[in-house]
């Protein structure tokens, strides 16, 4: 296991913003994101960029992903790989641990939380670490007692696949009120500097999809929005 959360964290102490980049292949919201680029090659881009980690959507219905190009993913970078999916069951994360995924996201608007912690521990006996991603005040209160590795907040509502305009305020309103210690990143509707600068007045790094995806050169994209 390649630890995102260590990542972070060093990367936070070298004094640089950490950001995790994503290969997913459609939003709902904006259409086709990968096209006919190679996915080896975004992903050496990420990194050599200097992406503190990769995120990949293998979820299929909604945003054409699957573990294949996780895979790809895996077999291209020695940065840590984030699987992002509608995780449900243990099935899944034996899926990810195969197709070699570092941590896993467990969404709590998706997850009850007894099944919740079953799918933590799971992972963690996987030696996988677990990226738990909420959206509101609300489910702030359903994680607070969990062990958690990373904590991420989506400013975009998951429920609605991300077709909201949620912007990094959802980031500010919920980080102010969390009192541990584990790392916080901030997902989606990250499209400026600016809005990375106030992110990082609450969190520890950032996921940025999207805004990287669509840009021209994905390693400048990645560059300038780590200059600060």
């Amino acid at each position: 296991m390649i630890s995102l959360k260590r990542a972070i964290l060093n990367r936070k102490a070298e004094g640089k913003i950490p950001i995790i980049s994503e290969i997913k292949v459609y939003s709902p919201k904006e259409g086709e994101l990968i096209g006919k680029r190679n996915i080896e090659r975004l992903a050496k881009e990420m990194e050599s960029a200097g992406a503190v980690g990769i995120s990949v959507v293998t979820e299929g219905k909604y945003f054409r992903g699957n573990l294949d190009i996780l895979k790809k993913v895996r077999q291209s970078v020695s940065l840590p790989v984030l699987r992002k999916d509608f995780i449900t069951s243990k099935s899944q994360l034996d899926e990810s641990k195969q197709a070699g995924a570092d941590i896993n996201l467990l969404i709590v608007a998706k997850t009850p939380v007894n099944l919740l912690k079953e799918l933590i521990s799971y992972s963690h006996r996987l030696k996988m670490e677990v990226l738990v991603e909420i959206h509101t005040e609300d489910e702030l209160n359903t994680v607070k007692d969990l062990d958690v590795d990373i904590l991420g907040i989506n400013n975009r509502d998951i429920l609605r696949l991300e077709m909201d305009d949620g912007n990094v305020s959802t980031t500010e309103k919920i980080a102010k009120n969390i009192k541990s210690k584990i790392p916080i990143i901030s997902e989606s509707g990250i499209k400026t500097k600016e809005d990375i600068k106030r992110a990082m007045s609450f969190v520890d790094g950032v996921l940025i999809g999207t805004a990287i995806l669509k840009s021209e050169s994905i390693g400048e994209k990645i560059k300038w929005l780590m200059s600060g």
